[in-house]
């Protein structure tokens, strides 16, 4: 029989202790259940990589609106701040 989108399921997952121990203490801050905790961030990932494309999509629909010029030079500031982030990213995850 085929799954609801509306069903709730059980799943066993395998995760380092250190995250395990991570999700406990924000699910605590939070005030919620673990499983609480676990499903709030998957969902919050699911919506940011949603926000993404669409915020991909409307700078793609801008810079077609430029000239060919200003298009290759935001086109290149933009990758330069998305490299930006991608390393403060790697530092911030080296921290922990």
């Amino acid at each position: 029989m085929a799954r609801k989108a509306t069903d709730t399921i059980k799943l066993q997952l395998r995760l380092p202790e250190r995250l395990r121990r991570r999700l406990e203490k924000a699910a605590e801050t939070q005030e919620r259940s673990m499983n609480s905790e676990i499903v709030g961030r998957l969902e919050a990932s699911f919506r940011a990589e949603d926000w993404e494309a669409k915020l991909e999509a409307a700078a793609d629909r801008a810079l077609q609106k430029l000239r060919p010029t200003q298009r290759a030079e935001a086109a290149a500031a933009f990758r330069a701040g998305e490299e930006a982030a991608k390393q403060d990213a790697r530092e911030e995850e080296g921290k922990q």
